[in-house]
């Protein structure tokens, strides 16, 4: 802890616990040292001024910017501005456990390393894959939504001719390393961040009357379309269906934990990109979805059209329907960018984790290599292979096989958040059995453990949400057996994973006489809180 040094000023050092080489649980000493050497081959390229941007804007797509206008037209602007609130500041108590643990173990896998050490083997390999297929799916949806973006100025273009290049774009820069990757971020971050403040400041301008050429009627003034129960539209219905579109949202902040590894100063980045995420959530999301039900009314025949296929951005409408035709194509260029941000991160995030995967023994150990750049590059070219699903709607019934993809990846996000909140809980049991205050760690989550307690309920309700939509159809929606189960599969996915994984494991191990007792969760007694923990120490001590 920061204590007093000769010159009579606090000092607060950081210092690295060594990872032993042994065992670890289903694996042997060799995985472990592959693991280790391939972890060493991670460049720590990311610097503070490209962490900032990453924080700020880097979860910021398609669920913002196109996903939005669906969630207006589900539920209205009141269930729209609730939600984002709700599942916001849920993120925020995720985001406060994932930069504790983030910055206590800045380590490659993150939150799968996190689960794997503090709840067991067989919930780390269901939640590292569960993690990796969201991202895999994330890749295609947001080039699919370029193309049809696209078609702003293009209305004939078919969106998979812009697949291609742009997928070629983005993998010739994913393979120069991560410094490459923050820096483009970065740019990116800065086009997503303008895009967000000025609908912000031009949303509030039209609401007040300041925009002649606006000859609607009724005109946007004011709370206009939160009146004559447009704000929460389709009552209970509409905001279950508004629920797991915000949680869509938001997919992605957990990202920030990825680049830890690669961070020059994890130390110091990861508490910034901390508290700088709740500021994103805050303003961007919350006000900026606010901001939207006050210019767009929820009614618009073309905010139905939002979501996947999407033929218009309501950022964008709303200065269509203002008569602003310039700042349209403003916020179309800067959607755009940052469509092509969220598919970089895709590809990122999807390499980082199939590496970390593999090198405990979860996958083939060729995807854990790590070349001189610091890039697992066979994990990266199966994460961009991905992005030629992509090419499924141009098929018959494609767009029927590609809804079933993000369905099942729509709830992926939930489990990952609960499974962060968890590994946070178990770790602050562990810490406390053996005496260590949490004033002892480097950066302590500000929302505590019951942060990952509200993290927990509100994550459970996110996914309930969705048989219970199924219950409270919205008004007009057909209910069948293919859509139920399109609605639901996703959910079914993590336990076969982690059902799988624990039957191959006692199989594998039945006729050993020294195997571990099979246990749903890792016992406390029994978790590792040393292993590569970064820890503060007096200067000299």
């Amino acid at each position: 802890m920061a204590t007093s040094d000769p010159r009579g000023k606090d000092t607060e050092l950081f210092e690295m616990v060594p990872i032993p080489l042994g065992d670890s649980e289903g694996g042997d000493s060799s995985a472990t040292e592959n693991k280790n050497e391939n972890e060493a081959k991670f460049h720590r390229s990311i610097d503070n001024r490209q962490m900032v941007f990453l924080s700020l804007a880097g979860s910021i797509g398609a669920g913002l910017f196109v996903a939005s206008g669906s969630a207006l037209s589900s539920g209205g602007g009141g269930n729209a501005v609730l939600n984002y609130a709700v599942v916001g500041f849920m993120i925020c108590t995720t985001m406060g456990s994932l930069g504790e643990l983030a910055t206590t173990f800045p380590v490659a896998g993150a939150f799968y390393d996190y689960t794997d050490r503090f709840l067991g083997e067989h919930w780390g390999f269901a939640i590292g894959w569960m993690f990796v297929l969201n991202w895999l799916t994330v890749l295609p949806f947001e080039l699919t939504t370029m193309g049809a973006q696209l078609q702003f100025w293009i209305p004939n273009l078919r969106p998979e001719y812009a697949v291609a290049p742009i997928l070629a774009g983005i993998s010739g820069a994913s393979f120069l390393g991560s410094k490459v990757f923050g820096e483009i971020e970065h740019w990116l971050g800065v086009g997503k961040v303008l895009a967000c403040s000025v609908i912000i400041v031009v949303a509030l301008i039209i609401a007040s009357g300041g925009v002649p050429q606006d000859t609607r009627e009724p005109k946007p003034l004011g709370f206009e379309y939160y009146r004559n129960g447009a704000a929460f539209k389709n009552g209970f219905a509409g905001f279950l269906a508004v629920f797991r579109v915000a949680g869509m949202s938001y997919n992605g902040t957990e990202l920030l934990a990825m680049t830890a590894r690669e961070c020059k100063t994890p130390e110091k980045a990861m508490p910034l990109g901390t508290y700088l995420a709740f500021f994103r959530i805050a303003v961007f999301y919350v006000i900026g979805v606010f901001c939207l039900g006050l210019v767009v009314p929820s009614d618009h025949p073309d905010l139905s059209q939002t979501g996947h296929g999407a033929k218009y951005s309501p950022f964008a409408l709303a200065a269509q329907l203002a008569g602003i035709p310039g700042l349209a194509h403003f916020f179309n260029a800067m959607i755009l960018a940052a469509l092509l941000s969220m598919a970089n991160m895709a590809v990122f995030a999807t390499s980082r984790a199939l590496q970390a995967l593999c090198a405990k023994g979860c996958g083939p150990a060729i995807l854990a290599k790590v070349n001189k750049r610091g890039v697992p590059y066979y994990s990266q070219i199966l994460a961009l292979s991905a992005g030629l699903l992509a090419f499924i709607n141009a098929a018959p019934q494609g767009a029927q096989i590609f809804d079933w993809l993000l369905n099942i990846a729509a709830t992926f996000g939930f489990y990952v958040w609960i499974a962060i909140a968890v590994s946070h809980i178990r770790y602050r049991r562990a810490l406390q059995r053996i005496n260590v205050s949490s004033r002892s760690l480097v950066f302590a989550s500000p929302f505590g453990v019951w942060g990952s307690y509200f993290t927990i309920a509100v994550g459970s309700f996110a996914l309930l949400a969705n048989p219970l939509s199924a219950v409270f159809p919205l008004q007009g929606a057909k209910v069948t057996l293919t859509s139920v189960m399109r609605e639901n599969v996703g959910m079914l996915v993590p336990w076969a994973l982690w059902t799988g994984n624990s039957l191959w494991h006692y199989f594998k191990n039945r006729k050993n006489p020294d195997r571990k007792k099979w246990t749903v969760f890792k016992p406390i007694e029994e978790l590792d809180v040393d292993s590569g923990r970064v820890t503060k120490r007096v200067q000299g001590a």
